[in-house]
């Protein structure tokens, strides 16, 4: 009877064979102490292990125990191997338990520790936030901190944890704003820069050969590249003054008609984005 499955039994690759002859060995002789055993035995034996699928073993017993209780011939004998099962079931479920419990805690001590260290790079990239000269600078540590920011098991953290990293996202966010501000200033300045030696370059070359610009053509070409290349809104007051100095200067010297050209140059002149 239980032949086939002793031979299927040992070997460890026909697993599903093994149950299937099991099962098929139990429904057709429900109250057979020793196919019961035989059967309830292997399952638990798989139960017993280190698999993925060990909770499922276990469930299979369950349920052949509690198939076995239903139909077998109840007396001393029987009863006993139900308790040893039982006992027996109880004993792997407990470890069953136990291994997912600390399987469970290894995971979270895995993630507290990982968050802890994310933080940890996070509040390492405040110096080179602080120190970025240019944007790109800025955006690729953006880029490190989404990055970063993005491994961070959020609804894991504990409280200590989530108060140091509420802090320093505010930090980083303050800090980001200023170091946007303090690039913006740098780029104007430089930005400003330009525009004063481009206003001068314009001044210094219309006084110096004032009748070349009598011609519309050559004025153009010079508000086009100096007065006008620049934008309004970027400049800082003291540049603003400056070149309100030469364009006066260049506009009170021009007729009428170059007056207008003038004007209008200024309104169509594209200007730079620096």
């Amino acid at each position: 009877m239980l032949e086939l499955f002793n031979r299927y039994k040992e070997q460890e690759a026909a697993i599903a064979e093994v149950v299937i002859i099991g099962k098929n060995l139990l429904n057709k002789n429900p109250s057979n102490a020793e196919v019961f055993k035989a059967y309830f035995n292997y399952l638990c034996m798989w139960a017993d292990k280190s698999v993925t699928d060990r909770l499922d073993f276990f469930r299979e017993a369950e349920i052949t125990l509690d198939f076995y209780a239903e139909n077998a011939e109840l007396d001393e004998e029987a009863l006993g191997i139900i308790k040893d099962a039982r006992e027996q079931l109880n004993s792997i479920y407990s470890d069953i338990v136990e291994r997912e419990k600390e399987k469970v805690e290894k995971a979270e001590k895995e993630i507290i520790s990982d968050a802890k260290k994310n933080i940890t790079e996070l509040f390492c990239l405040k110096d080179v936030i602080r120190t970025a000269t240019t944007q790109k600078e800025l955006d690729e540590c953006l880029e490190e901190i989404g990055k970063i920011d993005a491994e961070i098991e959020h609804e894991s953290l504990t409280d200590a944890l989530k108060r140091d990293y509420d802090e320093l996202t505010k930090d980083l966010t303050e800090l980001i704003s200023e170091t946007m501000r303090k690039l913006e200033r740098q780029k104007n300045k430089i930005y400003n820069q330009q525009a004063v030696e481009a206003f001068c370059s314009a001044y210094t070359r219309f006084k110096s050969d004032s009748n070349r610009y009598k011609s519309s053509t050559q004025l153009r070409k010079l508000a086009t590249e100096t007065l006008f290349a620049y934008d309004s809104s970027r400049l800082f007051n003291e540049t603003l003054n400056y070149y309100s100095f030469v364009y006066s200067n260049i506009f009170n010297r021009l007729d009428d008609d170059n007056k207008l050209m003038l004007t209008k140059c200024s309104i169509e002149c594209e200007k730079k984005r620096g």
